[in-house]
């Protein structure tokens, strides 16, 4: 007795295989490479992300610094505001990218680097400070957004001492800072990274 769905082979022969494996390979090679390769508007999206992260760490540490310390010194800065951050570490010896795609090495010149979960690096001037309390009166503070040297410049920003953070490209020369020594005029024309969209 022959069964209704009786086949006289098994199995694909050696041409269907090959043809269905040569359909794949096509479509891999068409595929694949696209998913491991950001578009620049997606890396600048996800850079301007980590920035505008980086950002909010800086200014809710900063609310919770004032909750604790309700009097702001001229020399108040990020050191005094790590307590109240949560950050992976402090390297003092990694190298990053400025804000101009130079590069710059933790640690020295009274920089330090905070590196970050998000994978970014906060660098900041360790002897830098407000110079004052009125609005115009802030301290630089910089964000390496994938923390490493690899010519992709980085973002620089300005905490104010009421609790406002700017982007390079926002300052004018009414800002200053202060630096160790004396109180600076940040001068423009300063601009902001070319992957930077805003806050």
């Amino acid at each position: 007795m022959r069964f209704l769905f009786y086949r006289p082979y098994k199995g694909f022969s050696l041409v269907e295989l090959l043809i269905t494996l040569a359909i794949m390979g096509v479509l891999a090679a068409l595929t694949i490479p696209p998913l491991f390769q950001m578009p620049s508007s997606n890396q600048a999206s996800k850079y301007t992300s980590i920035a505008k992260d980086v950002a909010f760490t800086v200014l809710t540490a900063y609310e919770q610094y004032k909750v604790a310390n309700p009097t702001i010194g001229n020399t108040v800065g990020i050191p005094n505001m790590t307590p109240y951050m949560n950050y992976v570490r402090l390297d003092t010896s990694m190298t990053i990218d400025s804000t101009s795609g130079t590069s710059i090495t933790c640690g020295s010149g009274s920089k330090a680097c905070l590196v970050l979960h998000n994978g970014a690096v906060l660098y900041y001037g360790t002897n830098v400070g407000f110079g004052g309390t009125s609005t115009t009166n802030g301290f630089w503070l910089g964000v390496d957004p994938d923390g490493t040297r690899n010519n992709q410049s980085s973002l620089g920003m300005v905490l104010t001492a009421d609790g406002r953070i700017m982007s390079y490209g926002k300052l004018d020369t009414t800002y200053s800072y202060y630096s160790g020594g004396g109180t600076l005029t940040i001068a423009p024309p300063l601009t902001d990274a070319s992957w930077f969209t805003g806050f």
